[in-house]
């Protein structure tokens, strides 16, 4: 008796654990189709003002690149919530190898999502960490913070900051997510043909410089925060469906060993009425 108490206590609590996991997979479905919407969206916004950009830079060349090595900034779009199998430990991973490989032990590392910073802070002194954002909806609140952070840094100081920024997060590649690293600005060049009449400014021509690069930073954060947003949630589907299988899988063992337990005792019951029946006679 004891033993099928322990099952029925056990499927009980697996049932509410299951309960659980389903209203976690729903909300991340949820996001994940509103998130399938807005990545394209951005994404064209972000190329149209990579093309302007670099039909400005042909046409009013300025100078793109800051150049020291100190001035490098690495950016790290994780998680804050769980639930998203390998996710983290790809990006720390990611993290260590472009390090390495670039010789920057020493540029600051800024982290959006606590659990990632959690792991790095380990192994490495962090410049600054932002809490991510869990909906769509968080996204431009968690930018600014971030803005706001990487002005701060003492890197920043009498250079183009975004112009040595490097970005790694997670972006849906065919049917999975795979670590990206992105360098927004180093795409521009201006060394393309010139064609046509230069566009016609209103601004000198760095203030124009300086505030297209500000629209331009904002607007790709957006993309790489979306994108990053989408492969968390598209993780979290498949870690949790995984989960719930395995759920399901015990409860079914559980419930079979129940029921295995449930008819010994209906037999041990049925052998003592017959044996006190016998003695009776």
């Amino acid at each position: 008796m004891s033993q099928r108490r322990e099952i029925e206590r056990r499927l009980a609590t697996l049932g509410d654990v299951a309960e659980i996991m389903g209203a976690l997979k729903n909300a991340a479905m949820v996001e994940a189709v509103r998130l399938r919407r807005y990545v394209p969206a951005q994404q064209r916004v972000v190329r149209t003002v990579e093309a302007a950009t670099q039909d400005f830079l042909t046409h009013y060349p300025q100078p793109l690149h800051a150049g020291a090595a100190a001035s490098e900034i690495f950016l790290v779009v994780g998680s804050e919530r769980g639930f998203c199998g390998s996710y983290n430990e790809e990006l720390a991973a990611a993290l260590e190898r472009e390090r390495a490989s670039r010789r920057t032990a020493d540029a600051a590392v800024v982290v959006v999502g606590r659990r990632l910073a959690s792991r790095l802070s380990q192994r490495m002194d962090l410049a600054g960490v932002i809490e991510a954002p869990s909906v769509a909806d968080e996204v431009q609140p968690a930018i600014m913070r971030l803005i706001a952070s990487l002005q701060s840094l003492p890197a920043a100081s009498g250079k183009l900051l975004p112009l040595a920024l490097t970005v790694l997060y997670h972006e849906i590649v065919g049917h999975s997510s795979e670590v990206q690293v992105k360098q927004p600005f180093r795409a521009f060049t201006g060394d393309g043909h010139e064609s046509g009449d230069p566009p016609r400014l209103y601004l000198d021509p760095l203030a124009f410089f300086r505030e297209l690069t500000d629209h331009y930073l904002f607007a790709v954060l957006h993309e790489l925060f979306y994108s990053a947003l989408l492969a968390e949630n598209e993780r979290r589907l498949q870690h949790l469906e995984g989960a719930l299988r395995r759920v399901d899988r015990t409860r079914e063992e559980l419930a079979l060993r129940g029921n295995a337990l449930r008819q010994e005792e209906i037999t041990e019951e049925i052998e003592i009425i017959l044996l006190s029946t016998g003695m009776s006679e």
